[in-house]
């Protein structure tokens, strides 16, 4: 169903992300990785090749998504490598904690 669509992932590099990586290589579309940490990036694409990816379906593209400038760039560099984007997933997130209420001193 997936073959040869190209799928741009962001937070690709962990959890969600990187399941839906090897889930989609495993359907022989053509992946694109896209988070900030591109050592986690090389990891996740070598373990979609290792599960039977061709490796010119995978693309590692470095990306903060909080950096919007960088986007247009990024989406082009997909269009030229690829020919297209036929599905972006948007699973990259940021995480803020606040201290507990329980931990407030008054």
């Amino acid at each position: 169903m997936f073959t040869n669509r190209v799928v741009w992932i962001t937070g690709a590099s962990s959890g969600i992300g990187e399941a839906l990586a090897a889930r989609f290589a495993r359907e022989n579309a053509r992946v694109v990785l896209s988070a900030r940490r591109q050592p986690e990036l090389e990891r996740v694409r070598q373990h979609c090749i290792d599960a039977g990816a061709a490796p010119e379906n995978m693309l590692v593209l470095p990306l903060d998504v909080t950096d919007l400038p960088s986007l247009p760039v990024a989406a082009d560099h997909v269009i030229s490598h690829f020919g297209q984007i036929d599905l972006l997933i948007n699973n990259a997130c940021l995480l803020y904690t606040s201290p507990s209420p329980r931990d407030a001193t008054l």
